[in-house]
């Protein structure tokens, strides 16, 4: 599994999830080698950026690119709402509530749109 082929991955999905507020850098680094992953993403939840990190050394830990490149997008897609209920302390506000819904009619689109691709 490439580099090229989790980048192209990786920018399907966040077209497909809509995440077209986020900043979101793709690089190929050689991660320390302690650190066995083959991916990682590091956010800036008030900025809406990420950085997601392809190990050219790390070995294959996931069945595919698809697979890796959907887990890394989700974890910007669910960030936000994290980051809000961390600050809040768990109470919910407003801001907490919009992201909720809005996290909610992304997933929402593309599982209904794969279920129509199922029915057809």
């Amino acid at each position: 599994m490439g580099f090229r082929r989790f980048k192209r991955e990786l920018n399907f999905w966040v077209a497909e999830l809509g995440l077209f507020d986020w900043e979101i850098k793709v690089e190929q680094v050689k991660f320390a080698k302690k650190d066995r992953g083959l991916a990682r993403v590091s956010m800036n939840p008030q900025q809406r950026s990420a950085l997601v990190q392809w190990n050219s050394r790390g070995k294959q830990d996931w069945n595919t690119p698809e697979e890796l490149a959907l887990h890394e997008v989700l974890h910007i897609l669910l960030n936000a709402m994290v980051f809000s209920a961390v600050q809040t302390g768990g109470n919910s506000s407003a801001w907490e509530d919009a992201e909720e819904h809005a996290v909610l009619k992304r997933l929402m689109r593309v599982l209904l749109k794969t279920r129509e691709g199922k029915r057809g």
